[in-house]
């Protein structure tokens, strides 16, 4: 069983698995050896899948790179692909913004749109999240990194990427 960050649940795991295929195979019953082999199946699966999900899925960011006046709108666009065969069944995408960007008194821009949002992406799809950046104050603000985070379906193994440079 390869390891992952935090290996220590990933460790537990396996040693519990490893457990029900002893305890079976000293006493004869052999539905603790089926259900071992299927637990230790079904961990292997799940951890191809995030691993699979998490490297195979790129975004590209379009139109933050602009010097404008106050007042101007921005129009984001950040594109999602898979460039695997396996569809990735859940995805949390964000582009982020400094804190004091948009969440104090003063921001400095108004978030018009989603610029977090959970995704499913089909193999070889591609999903766009649009929004807009209404510009309040002079000043240069970061636009970015985008985290991409995914992980299996029973939340055993959780990964997630910093993708796309910031712009300003």
């Amino acid at each position: 069983m390869p390891e992952t960050n935090g290996s220590k649940p990933v460790f537990a795991i396996a040693a519990a698995v490893s457990a029900l295929l002893l305890i079976g195979m000293l006493f004869g019953a052999s539905l603790w050896v089926l259900s071992a082999i299927v637990a230790g199946i079904l961990l292997a699966i799940n951890y191809f899948l995030a691993r699979t999900w998490s490297t195979k899925t790129f975004a590209t960011r379009q139109g933050a790179d602009a010097e404008v006046k106050i007042g101007s709108q921005i129009p984001i666009s950040l594109s999602i692909t898979n460039h695997s065969k396996i569809p990735v069944l859940w995805m949390l995408v964000e582009d982020l913004l400094p804190r004091q960007a948009a969440g104090n008194l003063r921001p400095f821009v108004e978030v018009v749109g989603q610029r977090l949002q959970v995704v499913l992406l089909w193999g070889g799809e591609t999903r766009h999240l649009n929004y807009d950046l209404i510009c309040k104050r002079r000043g240069y603000i970061q636009v970015g990194p985008t985290v991409l985070e995914t992980g299996d379906l029973m939340g055993l193994y959780r990964r997630y990427r910093v993708t796309n440079k910031p712009q300003y």
